[in-house]
């Protein structure tokens, strides 16, 4: 069951890999949105080790980002504790692509405002009942040194959280523009 976890989760890596590269060659875009993600534990045949495949697939998104693509990928929307573990247990696990390196992590987050679009509090990370921003540690990836800015502190000496964050919230009064 475990290898076809992984096996699974290496498939869909392919295809987002696939999908980039056939986006790059015939678009040359400035950047690519990533909406889709394979969780790091499901990758790693359902464990807390290092998503091995994930790390050898790394060499695409590094070179599309050299060549000035910037990939930006969501940190999902189970929490940073998916369902993923054995009978829907939720398990600690980011989600890849956004937990590579050279993809640029986009989580969510909730603004409090009035129907008039004026602050009512300060933000929040976005939990409710439709879904909770993922992030966390990368159990394959380590810390890149555009997070050394940030202490790493117990238990964060990999690559960790979103880089950005962003409204996501379903329920509440929509922002004003």
């Amino acid at each position: 069951m475990a290898g076809q976890a992984a096996e699974g989760a290496g498939l869909g890596a392919e295809l987002i890999l696939d999908g980039i590269a056939e986006s790059v060659t015939r678009h040359r875009p400035d950047a690519i949105s990533i909406s889709f993600g394979v969780e790091e534990y499901s990758a790693a045949g359902n464990s807390g080790l290092p998503a091995l495949d994930l790390t050898r697939f790394s060499g695409l998104p590094a070179r599309v980002v050299a060549d000035g693509v910037t990939l930006v990928a969501g940190a999902g929307d189970s929490g940073a504790a998916p369902p993923v573990g054995p009978h829907g247990q939720r398990v600690r696990s980011v989600s890849w692509p956004a937990s590579d390196p050279s993809v640029l992590s986009l989580g969510a987050s909730r603004l409090h405002l009035d129907d008039q679009g004026r602050r009512t509090g300060p933000d929040t990370v976005w939990n409710d009942r439709f879904g909770a921003t993922g992030g966390g540690p990368s159990q394959t990836f380590p810390r890149p040194a555009y997070q050394a800015v940030q202490p790493a502190g117990p238990g964060f000496p990999v690559a960790a959280g979103e880089d950005l964050a962003g409204d996501g919230a379903a329920e509440g009064p929509a922002p004003h523009r």
